[in-house]
């Protein structure tokens, strides 16, 4: 992907250009989540002097996502820069966290002893401690919950997100009752879910496009996390997987839990479309 496409596609404050699909039509906007994942798929040209700039500012970015008065809490949007659709400030959340965090650490704004901060004070607080008759049949004990709320009630548990968390915990290099957990889950889930592209859904709520818990498991194993690569390559052989897979048009990256509003990525897009075994890239589009 060439330096000039993906700068095309950097909004003044550092992000990577997210659209927003609400029920009334599109709008341009800002997100932590996918511009950690553009940067996830932008490493492997990060020794591009031409791409330097532009690095730096969606590192800035990420940064400014953190919450002030909570190191090592992330939220999709910097505090001062809610979108005006949003009635009010969402808390730090899980996949948010996890995926900035790491992204912070391989670029080298954030050392492990930071991770294992985050880690200790974002993270373990949010363990599920209870199952209750709303639980689904994957939720097990020790798993995260999506809100950085400590003792919030009924936190709601989305397999993507704890995948990409796994990541963060794998990094650590460490024993830790939450490693089994998550991946005792996604075993349970995957079981569950089996061929159905809509009991996929159903296993994460913050991921509207099923299709990117496969991304969350590929995007793990290629970081370090082993032992996925069976799942990964099971999901690849489902039907409506290859379809997705093949879309034309980007996909839903994320949801903001309310059903109606989610965000893709047209970058994001072309840079997995480029990627080696993904085919060529017959056109690209410049952000209008």
């Amino acid at each position: 992907m060439t330096p000039g496409f993906i700068r095309a596609h950097q909004r003044a404050d550092g992000a990577f250009l997210s659209e927003l699909l609400p029920d009334s039509g599109r709008s341009a906007e800002s997100n932590g989540a996918v511009t950690a994942l553009c940067l996830d798929a932008i490493w492997p040209q990060r020794e591009d002097v031409q791409l330097d700039a532009g690095i730096a500012a969606a590192l800035d970015y990420l940064e400014s996502c953190e919450t002030p008065d909570r190191p090592g809490h992330f939220c999709l949007y910097p505090g001062a820069a809610r979108p005006t659709w949003m009635a009010e400030a969402l808390p730090p959340e899980l996949d948010a966290t996890a995926l900035i965090a790491v992204t912070l650490h391989r670029y080298g704004r954030r050392s492990l002893g930071d991770l294992q901060a985050i880690y200790r004070e974002a993270l373990v607080p949010v363990r599920l401690e209870q199952l209750t008759a709303a639980s689904e049949p994957w939720h097990d004990y020790d798993v995260f919950g999506t809100w950085l709320v400590p003792d919030m009630l009924d936190n709601p548990v989305d397999v993507a997100a704890n995948v990409n968390a796994l990541v963060l915990l794998e990094l650590l290099g460490q024993p830790m009752p939450e490693i089994p957990a998550i991946r005792l889950m996604l075993a349970r889930a995957l079981d569950w879910a089996g061929s159905s592209k809509e009991r996929m859904q159903r296993l994460s709520p913050w991921h509207p496009e099923p299709v990117e818990l496969l991304r969350a498991l590929e995007r793990a194993e290629r970081l370090g996390v082993g032992g996925l690569g069976h799942m990964a390559a099971g999901l690849r052989q489902l039907d409506w997987v290859q379809a997705d897979l093949a879309a034309e048009e980007p996909l839903a990256l994320r949801g903001a839990g309310d059903g109606r509003h989610s965000w893709s990525c047209e970058l994001l897009h072309e840079l997995r479309r480029s990627e080696p075994g993904s085919g060529t890239v017959r056109r690209l589009r410049r952000v209008q």
